[in-house]
């Protein structure tokens, strides 16, 4: 099926949610967050298992932000147990920004997850798989600190620009790599833009992120998340070239849905901390149920957690999720 007749189908069988709770199964399974880091077998297994569970759009692995960032020689805290903690910037003058090498996509847990994604396309064969990846922004965010990126918008583009040309570079190889291991398309995590506002927006984040979309052949998936707060950039979003645009709970989705282009999917935004980790099962329920009923009439809404889920989230109450989706489709 064409990626243009698979949108169309999607918008036609809603119940079909985007299953990004790989950490919550994984825990259901015995696997701890950071072996599933480092373990293509595992990771392959996990998203095999939740395949299984119900009729999902995508298959979806796991994110993991500091996978990116790692092969630069940004440092990681590891107690063996969680996803790694991202340490400080590595970037401190445009002449570091200069210097910073390149890595190779082979080393580190990129070469893991290339493998993972290999692995899954061998187990999941009905629907499209998606690469969980950072945006360029968001990486040169990371090599170079968050507060330092606040500060450098104001007075110092040149070494934004010099690490965000680095970090495109390395995401094109990264990119083309996990296509080559099967990947249908990329969930793309630009989540460091909310430092951005509608002014410099496009100059730092859109830009760079169409420059890889535009080299991807025209069947790639291309699904833009965003878990920050978009009410200053949505318009700016909108020129993002991509096919589905999942956001976070802290984001208004009738503002978004009533101003977004109708040829384009929009996705969320159940909370991962307000709705699963302080509700009970019957709270998720309701609430997945009230925010269904809320957006009923937008053919271009499908519902979906507003990011990853945490491991501390019981499996149960994903399940309670998936129940709600599913009474509220099938009747």
């Amino acid at each position: 099926m064409s990626k243009a007749n698979y949108l169309d189908y999607l918008r036609s069988n809603k119940f079909r949610t985007l299953p990004i709770f790989t950490y919550p199964f994984a825990s259901s399974l015995g696997i701890n967050p950071y072996d599933l880091t480092v373990n293509a077998l595992k990771h392959a297994q996990v998203v095999k298992y939740i395949d299984g569970i119900s009729d999902f759009g995508f298959a979806v692995g796991l994110m993991d932000l500091s996978l990116e960032a790692e092969g630069f020689g940004v440092s990681l805290g590891n107690d063996g147990m969680n996803l790694p903690a991202i340490g400080p910037g590595i970037i401190k003058t445009v002449a570091d920004a200069h210097k910073l090498t390149i890595p190779n996509v082979d080393h580190y847990r990129t070469k893991m997850y290339i493998d993972a994604m290999r692995n899954i396309k061998t187990v999941v064969h009905d629907k499209p798989l998606l690469a969980t990846v950072i945006s360029p922004f968001s990486l040169a965010g990371i090599l170079l600190g968050s507060y330092e990126t606040v500060e450098h918008i104001k007075d110092n583009h040149e070494i934004i620009y010099t690490t965000l040309e680095k970090a495109t570079t390395y995401l094109r190889e990264y990119y083309r790599r996990l296509l080559e291991a099967g990947v249908d398309g990329f969930l793309i995590c630009d989540s460091m833009t909310g430092i951005l506002n509608h002014s410099n927006f496009d100059q730092f984040s859109t830009i760079f992120i169409n420059r890889l979309t535009d080299e991807f052949d025209e069947e790639i998936y291309v699904v833009y998340h965003n878990c920050g707060d978009v009410s200053d950039t949505i318009e700016n979003i909108k020129n993002i070239h991509a096919d589905i645009f999942h956001f976070g709970d802290c984001n208004d989705l009738d503002s978004i849905l009533k101003t977004f282009p109708k040829n384009k999917l929009v996705m969320g935004n159940i909370s991962p901390i307000k709705v699963f980790n302080k509700k009970s099962r019957k709270g998720v329920e309701r609430a997945t149920h009230s925010l269904l009923k809320k957006h009923a009439t937008c053919n271009n809404f499908l519902i979906s957690p507003g990011c990853d889920l945490p491991s501390t989230i019981p499996y149960g109450k994903v399940v309670a999720y998936l129940k709600a989706v599913d009474k509220f489709y099938n009747k």
